[in-house]
């Protein structure tokens, strides 16, 4: 009896002792609330990583909230979170909490060159910080472009084009994308489609429904901006278009002069575009009341490539914008969403295999045909195959080689940057209401942002 009690009791110890070994590691993971991404691709690492015993606990918060919480936690050093989440603008903020991925991916066994150059590289340009690898996106999108198939493809429509501008109606490839020569035929495109189809005096099919409100009618702005070789600030802060730099002020004159004349003078979009964001740009598109759309318009591909759109009008045509650009360098505006490791991880190679999961293209495939996530994730073979397989549009391959700008601080982390976008944005609403010039509004953007960043202290 007491050499079978004295055997429990060792045995008993051994488990004691064994029991680390076999205990959950847990990283917590932050999500954004109800986004489609985060909801989908957290879930499916998850399960993944169950077989290395490690937990995923995932914390959903609202995107303001989980800003401000993890530059909070950042700041303080608390490890709250393993991993850490953020957007194009907050990116370059939390570099100090972060931790380069680049030993951890080398231990894992994977090549590191092979495994950066899985991206493309303007999308590896913002996931890296002086060279080193430090986010893994889960989300690259870009501003594009639809187009009605079934006027493009329309022989009556091509004959009618060229009659009228003496060339060919640029027409989508095998993968439904439409390469536009320059903006002058882009012009002539949209100037064609715009009609009065009843009869009854007024204009009911417009050549481009673009939002023009507020914060995503600035982001027309920017892009074309961006693609001209500019943004907002000089190294210093200052105006690139304000009184310390006249010599661009003639180039940012004719972006406001080109946003005007789409609703002023060409007329291509309704004046109703004053009051609509991107949700009623895609709206007035889906109701068959333009020819042409540009937003954010990754976004709205399950609605329009599926169902009662695609049944009426065809699946829609897509096209980049990169025809705007004053230089082929210049790139637009990227919308990337990352995971980083924060340095303060308790649990860093836990966290380590959550994040080389997350850029797992079979993972990743996987996400899209679950719950056919609409932008894929920058990586080159994710993207080719969502575009083949139809969970994104055509143009969405060349349409994310032209952009890479960490959109709208362009990699220099300025506070005033959101105030500095509210100028713009509501000085851009009365250009476009004809309440003032192009040129006026150089003159009005410039002075003020110089003056807010002045205030603030930067010269």
């Amino acid at each position: 009896m007491r050499r079978t009690l004295l055997v429990l009791v060792v045995a008993l110890l051994m488990l004691g002792i064994a029991a680390p070994g076999w205990a959950e590691t847990t990283v917590t993971v932050p999500t954004a609330l109800g986004w489609v991404t985060t909801d989908a691709m957290v879930p499916l690492v998850a399960e993944e990583l169950k077989a290395d015993d490690i937990k995923v606990e995932i914390v959903p918060t609202e995107n303001i909230v989980l800003r401000d919480k993890q530059m909070m936690e950042g700041r303080m050093g608390t490890g709250a979170f393993d991993v850490m989440l953020a957007w194009e603008a907050l990116m370059p903020l939390m570099t100090d909490f972060l931790e380069p991925l680049d030993q951890y991916i080398i231990d894992a066994g994977m090549d590191l060159e092979k495994f950066k150059a899985s991206f493309y590289p303007a999308v590896q340009e913002l996931i890296s910080i002086d060279g080193k690898l430090y986010w893994i996106p889960i989300h690259v999108n870009s501003q594009l472009g639809y187009a009605r198939t079934d006027l493009f493809t329309d022989p009556k429509e091509q004959e009618a084009f060229k009659k009228e501008y003496g060339y060919d109606l640029p027409q989508p490839d095998e993968n439904g994308s439409i390469a536009f020569k320059d903006r002058a035929q882009f012009i002539d495109v949209a100037k064609f489609f715009t009609r009065d189809v009843d009869g009854d005096g007024k204009i009911d099919l417009w050549g481009l429904s673009q939002p023009a409100k507020w914060d995503h009618g600035t982001c027309i702005f920017e892009e074309i901006l961006l693609r001209s070789g500019l943004e907002y600030f000089d190294p210093q802060g200052h105006s690139l278009w304000g009184p310390a730099h006249p010599e661009n002020q003639e180039a940012v004159r004719e972006i406001a002069q080109f946003i005007f004349d789409t609703i002023n003078t060409w007329k291509i979009t309704s004046p109703g575009a004053l009051g609509m964001e991107m949700t009623e740009t895609n709206q007035l598109f889906m109701e068959g009341k333009a020819a042409m759309s540009f937003t954010w318009n990754v976004d709205f591909w399950g609605k329009v490539s599926k169902g009662d759109f695609a049944d009426k009008y065809g699946v829609p045509s897509s096209w980049a914008i990169s025809f705007m650009n004053k230089a082929p360098e210049y790139k637009g505006l990227m919308s990337i969403w990352g995971y980083a490791m924060s340095k303060d991880s308790k649990n860093k190679e836990a966290a380590a295999k959550f994040l080389i999961k997350m850029a797992d293209p079979e993972i990743r495939k996987k996400g899209h045909a679950t719950v056919g996530l609409p932008c894929p994730n920058g990586q080159i073979e994710v993207t080719e195959w969502a575009v083949k397989e139809g969970y994104a549009p055509g143009a969405f391959i060349d349409a994310v080689q032209s952009v890479g700008s960490f959109w709208p601080v362009s990699k220099t982390a300025w506070a005033e940057t959101e105030p500095v976008r509210d100028v713009v944005r509501g000085t851009r609403e009365k250009l476009l209401a004809g309440q003032m010039t192009a040129e006026e509004f150089v003159k009005e953007t410039g002075e003020k942002i110089e003056a807010i960043m002045k205030e603030a202290g930067h010269f």
